[in-house]
C-alpha cells in the first residue's frame, strides 16, 4: 500500500508541474502574439510568487496560505507597476 501511494503521489505532483511548465509558455505566446513584443514583466512576477511562496513555505505556514501570500505578492507587483507606469488620468 505505501508503494502505490507513493507512486500515486509522484504522479499527482508530476501532472501539476507538466500544467504548470505548459502553460506559461502558452501565456507569453498569447501575449507575444497579440503584442508584438516579448513582455518579460510576466515571468518576473511568476518568479516574485514563486520566490515568496517557497519563503513562507520554509518559515513554516501551511501550503494553502503560502500559496496565497506568493499569489498576494505577484499581484502586489503587478499593481505597483500599472500604477507607476500608467497613472490615472483625470
Amino acid at each position: 500500500m505505501d508503494v502505490l501511494s507513493s507512486c500515486s503521489d509522484s504522479s499527482t505532483n508530476a501532472a501539476m508541474h507538466l500544467r504548470f511548465s505548459c502553460s506559461l509558455p502558452v501565456a507569453l505566446r498569447v501575449i507575444f502574439g497579440m503584442m508584438g513584443v516579448i513582455n518579460l514583466a510576466h515571468g518576473e512576477f511568476i518568479m516574485c510568487g514563486a520566490y515568496v511562496t517557497v519563503a513562507t513555505a520554509r518559515a513554516g505556514l501551511p501550503l494553502p496560505i503560502a500559496i496565497l501570500s506568493g499569489a498576494l505578492a505577484a499581484g502586489s507587483g503587478w499593481i505597483g507597476r500599472r500604477a507607476s507606469c500608467h497613472p490615472p488620468t483625470l
